[in-house]
């Protein structure tokens, strides 16, 4: 009878072996509702617990992140299982949110569909006023860049505004 680390050791395989299937596929679109449903399945199958993200990869196009979601008690485990994945041309795996490359650049959309994002990324709260006339500079220091390294860490932003004419 296979011991339970046995069978955990076949789904990881199950797991890297579809994944191979799947990687061109998923490069060409990573939002394809149906491969990703299918992939979140496949990770929970590893354990409902992980977490997952795909994204720009820091030396290759793609990456894909398996990751023990802050529970330091599931490092082992996602480590264990990234050290698993194949080497494909397109693709890096990490055990651990990669620090993301921030620009410090603050973007407004037209008021009518206000989307404020900073670093390429969607705030989740904005306060404060924006009218038409107003410039925003966004304050950054190295602190703020230093805490942004840190895994789950997401910067605020100090904005300035003055009128412009």
């Amino acid at each position: 009878m296979k011991s339970e680390k046995t069978r955990h050791q076949t789904r990881i395989n199950e797991f890297w072996s579809w994944f191979c299937d799947v990687a061109e596929a998923l490069a060409g679109n990573v939002e394809n509702p149906t491969l990703l449903k299918d992939f979140d399945g496949r990770v929970r199958d590893l354990d409902p617990k992980l977490s997952w993200e795909i994204g720009p990869g820091l030396s290759k196009p793609w990456q894909l992140v398996i990751s023990p979601n802050l529970d330091r008690d599931l490092r082992e485990e996602a480590r264990a299982i990234v050290a698993c994945a194949p080497v494909l041309p397109a693709w890096e795996f990490h055990a651990a949110r990669q620090p993301k490359k921030w620009h410090y650049k603050l973007e407004l959309f037209p008021p009518q569909n206000l989307i404020p994002r900073f670093g390429g990324n969607t705030l989740k709260s904005v306060s404060g006023a924006f009218q038409p006339g107003i410039t925003l500079q966004v304050v950054g220091n190295k602190s703020v860049e230093n805490l942004a390294e840190r895994e789950g860490f997401e910067p605020s932003v100090q904005v300035l505004a003055r009128t412009t004419v």
